[in-house]
């Protein structure tokens, strides 16, 4: 089992290069299909260094139970944390929302006749052979549900009234193991 001694090295294990150059180029082909050359300073491709950056940032917000707050309010010079204003330009994080994608859209719908999930099944195979590649789980696991929320439109959205901050979403079962709770395998409902 690979003992990672640094954050980035942590990181690296989980996001491969394959993964990063996958999301890189579908997040550029989305990005040169809105403006036409030259590029706006803020609306230029993405470079990989800008992807993990913006990634960064995502999994540091969840981290510090940031990922509801306002981006304009992680930004603020008064009252946050510097490490969002010191990671990425707040406008330059706003575009990789807008823009990040995670297949190639234009032949999206081909594969949707056989992967209703399509716009992301590819990376999340990648992600979760990642999981289990580098953890030995104990003999103990356990099934644990998830709501990821989000209302936009996705096949199988899920409505959960009892969920106290977001009732729409993407369901997800988790094998995970019982002592620590790391994720072994998703499957999305």
């Amino acid at each position: 089992v690979i003992q990672p001694t640094s954050v980035t090295e942590s990181f690296s294990l989980i996001f491969t290069s394959e993964i990063l150059n996958h999301i890189l180029r579908c997040t550029n082909i989305k990005v040169r299909s809105l403006n036409s050359s030259p590029y706006p300073r803020n609306k230029g491709v993405f470079t990989i260094d800008e992807l993990k950056a913006c990634i960064g940032v995502l999994l540091r917000a969840g981290a510090d139970r940031d990922n509801f707050t306002d981006i304009d309010d992680l930004w603020k010079v008064s009252d946050s944390k510097p490490f969002y204003r010191a990671t990425i330009s707040k406008s330059r994080f706003k575009f990789f929302l807008v823009v990040v994608r995670f297949d190639d859209f234009r032949t999206r719908e081909a594969r949707k006749s056989g992967d209703t999930l399509a716009a992301f099944s590819e990376v999340w195979e990648l992600l979760y052979v990642q999981f289990i590649k580098f953890y030995v789980p104990k003999e103990n696991v356990t099934v644990d549900e998830q709501l990821l929320g989000y209302r936009g439109r996705v096949p199988g959205k899920t409505y959960m009234p009892s969920k106290p901050r977001c009732k729409y979403g993407v369901k997800i079962f988790w094998i995970c193991e019982a002592d620590t709770g790391y994720a072994l395998k998703g499957f999305i409902y």
